[in-house]
């Protein structure tokens, strides 16, 4: 039974070694080698600074979303566009990490307490914003993951409600002009 259990783990040991010796992992997850000779998945900024490539700003992988930029959106940073948006007031960035490996970074922005109307304040909820939620993979591509509406209420509960016209409000954003929350 011993023999047959270290044969079996020799094996797999030997076809992972194989498999790793070709390349496979390589040309899975498209990576590339800098010039140190590491390999760095494709499109990985890195979130610290060193002496040839210092930036100012938030660190981390916040950082590197903020100065990424959407692929329909090449003129500005996302960290500019959101930045800069002046419909939003408080503005908060978050960075959570899955499981699964994934990593969520999430805008979100409420609009001042007298820009939505008294029914709403009636009703209980105490503020009203906006969340976009970014995704940065494992193998380092990153990209939109939801849009969402934000509603804060009294009692301290959140209540978030998913959009369907994320470019609508990406166009608006990038372009400094007010939507309907």
């Amino acid at each position: 039974m011993r023999k047959m259990v270290l044969i079996v783990v020799v094996s797999a040991l030997s076809l992972v070694g194989a498999h790793a010796g070709l390349g496979f992992e390589s040309q899975k997850r498209g990576v590339v080698s800098n010039t140190a000779g590491a390999i760095v998945p494709a499109g990985v900024q890195s979130p610290h600074a060193t002496a040839g490539n210092s930036r100012s700003g938030t660190t981390g992988m916040t950082g590197v979303i903020q100065r990424a930029s959407l692929p329909d959106y090449k003129a500005m940073t996302i960290g500019e566009a959101f930045g800069k948006y002046g419909y939003l007031k408080k503005k908060e960035w978050r960075e959570t990490r899955a499981a699964n490996g994934n990593i969520f970074i999430d805008f979100t922005g409420y609009v001042p307490a007298g820009w939505f109307d008294f029914k709403m304040k009636k009703a209980g909820v105490s503020a009203r914003g906006l969340e976009v939620k970014f995704v940065i993979y494992p193998d380092g591509a990153y990209g939109l993951g939801m849009v969402s509406n934000v509603e804060v209420r009294t009692d301290g509960k959140i209540y978030r409600t998913p959009r369907t016209d994320a470019k609508t409000v990406l166009d608006a954003i990038y372009a400094n002009q007010k939507f309907k929350l």
